[in-house]
């Protein structure tokens, strides 16, 4: 593991996560918990529906990581944790 990272930088994540994310694929019974970020690792976990859904989990990451880069947030990929 890298330098602890701030734990404001995993709730922008968060935030990004839970407000754009969200709405725009209807994940009312799903979440994409942000546990924590390693460099430009973001470590998640899938809660609900989605952690069983290996095609939309594809499709997620690519927005998550896609919607991240686009805020410069210096998280480049996600890494699904248990």
């Amino acid at each position: 593991m890298t330098n602890p990272v701030p734990h404001d930088q995993i709730l922008r994540v968060q935030k990004l996560c839970d407000e754009v994310l969200a709405p725009l694929y209807d994940l009312q019974t799903s979440r994409v918990r942000v546990v924590a970020i390693d460099g430009p690792v973001a470590q998640v976990r899938l809660e609900g529906a989605c952690a069983s859904c290996v095609s939309s989990t594809r499709l997620l990451f690519a927005e998550i990581e896609a919607l991240l880069k686009y805020h410069k947030d210096q998280v480049e990929y996600l890494e699904v944790v248990p």
